[in-house]
């Protein structure tokens, strides 16, 4: 089950006790809805594992980076090869200063799950070997794009649940709100994005098998990465195998401080529905090339790319943000260990199968920290039998 709301729009206070009922809640997305507190009762949802809240005034404004980051210009960089497109922006393979980076693009501002300033500023202020990091900063707009606005539409069979596709419908002249220059990173996605079918699920390859140390390699990655975040008061907020890129050995980097989620927005976009609209496959973003007849967008409606999951917080006045990540870190868990290779030592099976049921069962206050699960991992990391 998940909960959406419109951006810009005050979470209405009826809600702030109601939300507490929703004991099935496993994802909410509520950033830029102007909530000066959160709603205590979420501290007793035990099944929630992904929240964005980035945008409201409840999130502590984000302290200056501890590393230096360098400003330049777009003339600097040479972009190459597309890599991918996530909900917020393109990333191209570039060349800066003799070096290939990757380069993010953003597309716009703001929409239901965040503004493209708060991915910016966790993406910024992060200095970990198992989180990508920027080197530098492009604050020169680039010119031309196209507009992008959200429509809404019923999922097949899941009639209850409205999302938005954001589909390209004419060119403009807008400027980009800003790049982000960041270390390339060699590993692959270890997952497919969710889609209408496995919804909150990643979509894994038919066959997978991880040898035990590439399981705790990965694991071991992406929870000391987490325990970074949350020791300084960053919820990441999209804890997924798609944002998780990891090579045969099991390095693992933890990506995407934005969210690959796509929103009803406005019914006032529907007119967009003009656009071919494309397969689930695509998670939303059109592929189509707009259609030079459409009429521009009303102007009420608002700017619509989903970044944003990830937001800062105050960790002695906040909700237990850590210990609900921790079950979207033990759900990712359990990916991994239902694809153990058969072959390899069953007893750190068993030992990752009990970590995980305490990371994704059981009361909050229960679970382990992601220091606890570091510190459980690199054990099992020290036996030199595994394979």
């Amino acid at each position: 089950m998940h909960v959406t709301y419109t951006p810009h729009q005050p979470l209405p206070p009826t809600h702030h006790t109601q939300i507490g009922n929703l004991s099935r809640l496993e994802f909410i997305r509520v950033a830029v809805n102007q909530l000066p507190t959160v709603p205590a009762t979420m501290a007793n949802l035990d099944n929630l594992a992904w929240v964005a809240l980035a945008g409201n005034p409840v999130c502590p404004t984000a302290p200056i980076p501890e590393h230096p980051i360098e400003t330049t210009t777009m003339d600097t960089v040479q972009l190459g090869a597309y890599l991918g497109e996530g909900a917020s922006g393109e990333v191209f393979s570039s060349s800066w200063k003799g070096k290939t980076v990757a380069v993010k693009l953003f597309k716009a501002d703001v929409s239901p799950d965040g503004r493209s300033k708060d991915e910016i500023d966790v993406a910024c202020f992060v200095d970990h070997p198992n989180l990508t990091r920027v080197v530098g900063s492009i604050e020169t707009p680039l010119v031309g794009g196209f507009c992008w606005c959200a429509a809404s539409y019923m999922c097949g069979l899941y009639t209850h649940i409205f999302v938005s596709f954001y589909t390209p419908t004419h060119f403009c002249t807008t400027p980009t709100s800003q790049a982000l220059i960041k270390e390339l990173v060699t590993g692959k996605a270890m997952a497919d994005k969710p889609n209408f079918v496995s919804l909150l699920r990643c979509r894994w390859r038919s066959g997978l098998q991880f040898r035990p140390r590439v399981v705790l390699r990965v694991a071991g990655s992406v929870a000391r990465a987490l325990r970074y975040m949350h020791a300084h008061g960053i919820c990441h907020g999209d804890v997924y195998a798609h944002n998780v890129l990891a090579d045969a050995d099991g390095n693992a980097v933890v990506c995407d401080y934005g969210t690959w989620w796509a929103v009803l927005v406005d019914q006032c976009c529907v007119w967009s529905m003009q656009t071919p609209m494309v397969n689930a496959n695509t998670y939303g973003q059109c592929k189509h090339q707009p259609n030079t007849e459409h009429v521009p967008p009303p102007p009420h409606c608002p700017p619509a790319q989903p970044p944003g999951a990830s937001f800062f917080y105050d960790p002695p006045t906040s909700p237990p943000w850590e210990k609900i990540e921790v079950r979207a870190f033990g759900l990712f868990l359990k990916d991994l260990v239902d694809r153990y290779d058969s072959a390899g030592d069953p007893r750190v099976r068993s030992q990752l199968q009990v970590m995980v049921h305490a990371c994704c069962f059981g009361s909050i206050g229960a679970r382990p920290t992601f220091d606890d699960v570091c510190k459980e991992i690199d054990a099992m990391l020290a036996d030199r039998a595994l394979g």
